[in-house]
């Protein structure tokens, strides 16, 4: 039988400048599952939304900003990109199997005998801080990159879009970790000594003005800002038997 015909990308249309929408995809903080399952729900929504005015780009983020093509209506095409970034590592089960590992050491500490107790206190706050050290790090690494492809758009006619997808990018990391501290010390009346720990240590790590500075450049290049919780789509994965859950929340966000 003869071979199936190339579909080749809609032309462009004379006239108005189109729309061109960015889809940034932050693989350093998405877990697998919710990786695979954004890629989806994104593989089969925007190759139906493209057309002769609507060209999209796909962009994604492990500490390397990757640009997988150009602006391009081509749906299978993207379908395709889509398709292909499921094989591909990401790195965001490793934190949160390095939060659950933090909590037992906050718990080790809190239950210890009372005479270690102080130096395994002492302990598990130098563990948190330098995990919120490297966690806000890495968070004003992405939200740098989210900033950098919004500067990108600056110049493009027309209306321009940029969704950033990405899992759990708070404005204070760490936050959980300090009160689920702070709140076992009260709760068995440990008194510390040490300052690093209070009910706004929090507030070391708050990152807020990394956000304010994205909404920014955004504004400044005329890009609508979207921020998308991968995990809100379908669930999540802190519950799922990888990870030694036993329950979870659906939300069928882009699937509908």
């Amino acid at each position: 039988s003869a071979p199936a015909p190339v579909r080749s990308p809609m032309p462009a249309l004379a006239g108005p400048a189109g729309a061109h929408l960015v889809v940034f995809l932050d693989l350093l903080h998405m877990t697998a599952p919710n990786r695979n399952r954004t890629v989806s729900s994104l593989g089969e929504f925007l190759p139906r939304t493209v057309g002769p005015r609507v060209e999209v780009q796909i962009v994604t983020w492990d500490r390397s900003l990757r640009a997988r093509g150009s602006f391009t209506n081509d749906g299978p095409l993207l379908a395709s990109v889509f398709e292909a970034l499921k094989e591909e590592v990401v790195l965001g089960d490793l934190p949160i199997q390095e939060r659950s590992r933090l909590f037992g050491t906050i718990d080790s500490a809190l239950n210890a005998d009372p005479r270690l107790r102080a130096a395994l206190v002492d302990q598990a706050i130098s563990a948190v801080r330098s995990r919120c050290d490297n966690q806000a790090h890495d968070l004003d690494a992405t939200l740098d990159a989210a900033r950098s492809t919004a500067s990108t758009l600056a110049g493009v006619e027309g209306r321009k879009i940029l969704i950033v997808v990405t899992e759990k990018l708070t404005p204070a990391p760490g936050r959980e970790l300090w009160d689920y501290f702070q709140q076992g010390l009260d709760r068995k009346r440990i008194a510390t000594s040490n300052t690093n720990l209070n009910n706004f240590t929090w507030k070391d790590f708050d990152r807020s003005p990394s956000f304010k500075r994205l909404a920014d450049a955004a504004n400044g290049a005329g890009v609508s800002l979207f921020m998308v919780e991968a995990s809100g789509l379908t669930g999540d994965t802190t519950f799922s038997a990888e990870f030694g859950g036993t329950a979870g929340t659906v939300n069928e966000g882009l699937a509908t």
